[in-house]
């Protein structure tokens, strides 16, 4: 004896409707942790010895990145005459690279 044609399709149905289900509340749950992640807490300010206002001289636009690997330094020009100076990390050498980039 066979069954009909609706019931064999009627448990595969139900399963697929519950796995929609399934889906769409771990989708959810997944947005609603990934926007908690996004809400960080502020980071600490910087102390002086990480950034310093300091009298630089380059014939660069305010605004502009100047990295100087031997000191260890990047320098965001404020304006002419004038940067802020950070302290960095840079790699070892063989792993460095030279050169302009607009950003």
């Amino acid at each position: 004896m066979t069954l009909p044609d609706r019931y064999r399709i009627a448990p595969k149905l139900a399963g697929a409707c519950a796995l929609g289900m399934a889906l769409a509340l771990s989708v959810h749950d997944f947005a609603e942790a990934r926007s908690a992640l996004s809400e960080r807490p502020p980071l600490p300010a910087m102390g002086p010895s990480l950034r310093k206002a300091v009298a630089f001289r380059t014939a660069e636009q305010p605004g502009t990145i100047v990295i100087r690997k031997d000191e260890k330094a990047l320098y965001l020009v404020t304006r002419q005459g004038q940067a802020l100076r950070y302290q960095i990390s840079v790699g070892r050498d063989g792993f460095g690279w030279t050169g302009i980039v607009k950003v």
